[in-house]
């Protein structure tokens, strides 16, 4: 996770970078704030990592290498897929976030959040085609406590993949998100070459400044704001694809002057790092300002943007796709908490170990030792485990072998190798002497306990234990049912153990965004609401795809399209289909024709 306090760090200084000194915008200020998310140690490791590399990166602006720019024999070149916009992705697009939430974990002072999607399918986003552009705004945090902002947001980060600050030490409940996408109309297309080597086109001067073998150096004017996807075609017309390639607002000499000027700050930070002369990540800002501030950057004077491209083949010819209508569409969820915070949240320093309670109020303080939280009230080290004493204000380590703390407050506990699992409070008061093997989350109110001869029961919150009679192969709940087998039929349960659809269908699938594909005794299969109610009948030969409404079905040798309300949209002919999957992204193909989850033609390559 530290990994990006370094690249902070060289945000910061990039950004003053071709503008003038002492001048910072909301980006500076938003890349500043999030080193908060980092100690002083973290933050020194990582430069002392990050140097090195930044050392062997110097070589970037040196001159091309004769193994860069070569000739290529028509065996070795290689070729990419045509220019295309494909708008069908933005309707895709839109519908990836149905079931969003984020973890929220806190240090220091902050509340940091990573975003993910919600039960066990992977996070799988839509990949922004040629010519589109996403952002996700903030528009709202909700907390806990019932407040809300909407105030200072904007440039909070929405990653899938890192931890973010997002302000204050507070429990968020939700945060409110626009999700923009931007994307290419209609464009123009220009072809250049080296007999026509430079081209006027409204605000833009495009000029190929050099074009050999592979390699070609072009700049386009600062004034010039439109999209711009460059192609290149060898002799036969195919486009090459694409190696590498770099864009920078200077030359390279102009380049290399002001990334040597930012090394060298940063060996400065890491020089007064080593030497404790900070001592506190506020006044390593504050020095870093002063010193960016300070710096004799380049200037970006020569009114153009310099590309670079390298391709896998002999270039013959550029074409340039010039984006001339852009348009935009938005649509707003909603990201729920998923981190199951108990009655108590710990915060560590390099001293304390901190306990708040549920609404982010300091309880007391211990010593620090380096755990992490099972839950509220257990805690692990390694192999060692702690119980929080809220009647002492101590940290207790447990004699036992394994402690598994659940959503809902149950803790199980192993007390050696060979015993079962145990019922525990939050207290360490053993609650029952029923022996468990195995124990399942089903949501924060009930866990799925398995018995020593395999039997199922369901557990609330307050320790009291149903058995389930008769019923097996009990599945992770989805849309608040669990999926589940009874005299060799399947059926629904609710997650408190309730049957709420009967055990009547051969096959069932498990529940997404409220529909579940069924199949009967005659091996026909339709779709079910969350109640059992049938919104697809049971008379298709084969559920293909089921997306956002949008139902592929085979009957009779003929694949129709239905919408939400069973209308038939298109229809196809044929004895045999296939399937695919990307991601959120679902083909299926008809003999020569294919088609998208919602009915869009997709056309050939």
């Amino acid at each position: 996770m530290m990994k990006r306090i370094l690249l902070l760090i060289i945000g910061v200084t990039a950004n003053f970078y071709c503008v003038k000194a002492q001048e910072m915008d909301p980006q500076m200020e938003a890349f500043i704030a999030r080193m908060d998310s980092g100690s002083l140690n973290e933050i020194e490791q990582e430069l002392d990592k990050g140097i090195e590399g930044l050392k062997a990166f110097a070589g970037f602006f040196e001159s091309p290498s004769e193994d860069q720019i070569k000739n290529y024999t028509p065996e070795e070149e290689r070729f990419e897929k045509p220019f295309k916009i494909d708008t069908a992705s933005v309707q895709k697009a839109f519908h990836q976030f149905n079931n969003i939430g984020f973890k929220q974990i806190f240090r220091e002072d902050k509340s940091l959040l990573e975003f993910e999607k919600i039960g066990d399918d992977y996070w799988s986003t839509v990949w922004m085609e040629e010519g589109m552009e996403e952002q996700f705004n903030p528009k709202a945090i909700f907390y806990k406590d019932g407040t809300r902002t909407t105030e200072g947001i904007q440039n909070n980060e929405i990653s899938f993949f890192f931890e973010r600050p997002w302000g204050k030490i507070a429990v968020i409940d939700s945060v409110q998100i626009d999700y923009n996408i931007r994307y290419t109309a209609a464009y123009d297309s220009l072809d250049v070459d080296d007999k026509r080597k430079k081209i006027n086109y409204k605000d833009a001067n495009i000029t190929v400044k050099k074009l050999e073998k592979n390699h070609v150096y072009l700049t386009v004017s600062d004034e010039y704001k439109e999209r711009l996807s460059i192609r290149a075609l060898n002799t036969d017309g195919k486009f090459l694809n694409q190696n590498s390639s770099s864009f920078s607002p200077t030359s390279d000499d102009k380049s290399e002057e002001g990334f040597d000027e930012m090394l060298a700050l940063l060996e400065d930070v890491q020089t007064k790092l080593k030497s404790d002369k900070f001592k506190d990540t506020e006044s390593l800002k504050n020095y870093l300002l002063k010193k960016v501030g300070k710096t004799k950057t380049v200037k970006d004077k020569d009114g153009v943007y310099h590309l670079k491209y390298y391709f896998e083949g002999n270039i013959e010819s550029l074409r340039l796709f010039i984006q001339t209508e852009e348009k935009q569409k938005t649509v707003t969820f909603t990201a729920k908490n998923n981190s199951h915070f108990g009655d108590i949240i710990l915060i560590q320093n390099r001293t304390n170990n901190i306990f708040l309670d549920a609404d982010t109020k300091e309880l007391f303080r211990t010593p620090f030792t380096p755990i992490q939280s099972l839950g509220s009230r257990y805690f692990q080290n390694d192999t060692l485990y702690y119980h929080l004493n809220l009647k002492t204000n101590t940290l207790d380590e447990l004699k036992v072998e394994y402690v598994w703390e659940a959503d809902n407050g149950l803790a199980f506990i192993q007390k050696s190798y060979e015993d079962p699992l145990l019922m525990y409070s939050v207290e360490y008061e053993l609650l029952s002497d029923m022996h468990f093997i195995k124990i399942y989350i089903i949501d924060d109110e009930y866990v799925l306990g398995i018995g020593e001869e395999n039997e199922n029961y369901i557990i609330n919150s307050k320790g009291v234990i149903k058995k389930l009679e008769g019923i097996t192969n009990i599945r992770a709940p989805f849309d608040n049912r669990m999926a589940a087998k009874s005299n060799n039929k399947y059926g629904f349960l609710t997650t408190s153990g309730e049957i709420v659809i009967p055990f009547i269908y051969k096959e069932i699938e498990d529940f997404k965004n409220g529909f579940a594909i069924v199949e009967n005794d005659e091996n026909l299969f339709g779709i079910i609401d969350v109640n059992g109610v049938i919104v697809i009948p049971l008379i298709y030969d084969r559920i293909l795809s089921h997306e956002n409404g949008f139902t592929w079905v085979s009957i009779h040798n003929t694949y129709q399209l239905l919408n939400k309300d069973g209308k038939v949209l298109l229809t196809e002919k044929g004895s045999s289909y296939s399937i695919s999957s990307s991601g959120a992204d679902i083909t299926l193909q008809f003999g020569d024709k294919r088609y998208d989850a919602y009915g869009n033609l997709i056309a050939e390559d």
